[in-house]
């Protein structure tokens, strides 16, 4: 017996519910588990006996009993390919950009006479 999160999701490409069951799936095979209602975060709490399961997932299953370990040995899946037909130039010319050119915003002329300071100075008293 073993928690299904994470010793079965590491071995399959999907876990999917369907009401009360839970769908493991690895390539073509396909495991349905009577589990009830369960939630997702609860997967590493629920212990299944992972044994027939690997089996069922077409995995090879061996046990040592003097070291207490369960040996898994999953095939290796189908590699991920790009689907047909790939093209890996495209074959679009590329778009001309247009970006104009920003405007230099000019600087003020001030003239005449200047107006006279409107924030207080504070001026303190002389030390002796």
């Amino acid at each position: 017996m073993a928690p299904i999160a994470p010793f079965i999701t590491h071995c399959s490409d999907s876990i999917s519910y369907e009401g009360k069951k839970i769908v493991i799936r690895r390539g073509a095979r396909v495991v349905r588990l009577l589990t009830g209602v369960i939630e997702p975060r609860t997967l590493p709490a629920y212990y299944v006996a992972v044994a027939p399961l690997f089996r069922r997932l077409d995995a090879s299953v061996g046990y040592d009993a003097t070291r207490r370990v369960l040996f898994v040995r999953c095939a290796p899946s189908a590699p991920i390919r790009t689907p047909e037909p790939f093209q890996p130039r495209p074959q679009v010319a590329p778009t001309t950009i247009f970006t104009p050119e920003p405007v230099v915003t000019p600087r003020p002329i001030v003239t005449g006479s200047p107006y006279p300071r409107r924030t207080p100075i504070v001026v303190s008293p002389p030390r002796a």
